[in-house]
């Protein structure tokens, strides 16, 4: 009897039928992944809870994806940062990347190179052709690779403009969860 009250947590969530074991380890993980803003850049680095397995990696990620912020901080005369977006995006699997909902970018606006750019052009002018690059390269990326529809709103805030993109909910998003269910019962 003594022996049965040394036993640890993890013994005893690893005598458990495995299903329960899956869901204890997923619920554990998912409510310590960080969220639900996430910066894509240079330094992204997925979640390590997204690493512990393939099957909480599957029916993780999905969730990861759907509920998540992605911002794209980047300046206004330099929009390279949607080359890294590009790069993280093509990086996820197309299944992942179709739950993307929301995506914000940044502008910031108070560089040299830019307020340079203001003097020659004019502030509604330059304001104007920033926007319409950033919109249109995102409308043609997004709109030739997301599935879902896509609604564009530009928005001014105290640190910058912010471009949102918001993805409505497409067939995708039921076959993932029919993916997932499959490959658990598989791994069961």
């Amino acid at each position: 009897m003594s022996n049965q009250n040394n036993r640890t947590i993890e013994d005893r969530i690893h005598a458990l039928p495995l299903e329960l074991e899956h869901l204890i380890l997923e619920c554990t993980l998912a409510s310590t992944i960080p969220g639900p803003h996430v910066v894509v850049g240079p330094p992204y680095q997925a979640p390590w809870q997204l690493q512990v397995n393939k099957l909480t990696r599957i029916r993780l990620a999905w969730n990861y994806f759907r509920s998540r912020i992605f911002h794209i901080p980047t300046c206004a005369c330099y929009i390279s940062t949607l080359v890294d977006f590009r790069r993280w995006y093509n990086a996820q699997s197309r299944d992942l990347t179709d739950q993307i909902r929301n995506i914000r970018i940044y502008l910031q606006h108070d560089c040299v190179w830019f307020k340079h750019y203001i003097q020659q052009h004019g502030v509604a002018e330059e304001y104007k052709r920033v926007m319409r690059v950033v919109v249109d390269t995102l409308r043609s990326f997004m709109g030739n690779n997301h599935p879902a529809e896509i609604e564009i709103n530009v928005e001014l805030d105290a640190g910058g403009w912010i471009v949102v993109i918001a993805c409505t909910p497409t067939r995708a998003s039921a076959n993932m969860q029919r993916e997932i269910e499959n490959r658990s019962r598989k791994q069961s």
